[in-house]
């Protein structure tokens, strides 16, 4: 069974970021990519962070989206 993943930006915490679900870490980060239209190698890009979900924490992300 795959396990879902959670990707948000951690350089600005107080403004508030988007968060990127996916069944992979890379999924989640690419997503984050497409998203924000982000291009260049990854130390150039803010940091992020990435956080392993139950299918239960997942579900309610989308539920309240």
């Amino acid at each position: 069974m795959k396990k879902p993943f959670a990707v948000w930006e951690t350089e600005y915490p107080d403004e508030g970021s988007s968060l990127y679900l996916a069944y992979s870490e890379s999924g989640a980060r690419r997503k984050w990519r497409k998203d924000t239209r982000t291009t260049g190698p990854v130390s150039e890009q803010p940091p992020l962070s990435v956080a392993e979900l139950t299918t239960e924490q997942a579900l309610a992300h989308v539920r309240s989206a």
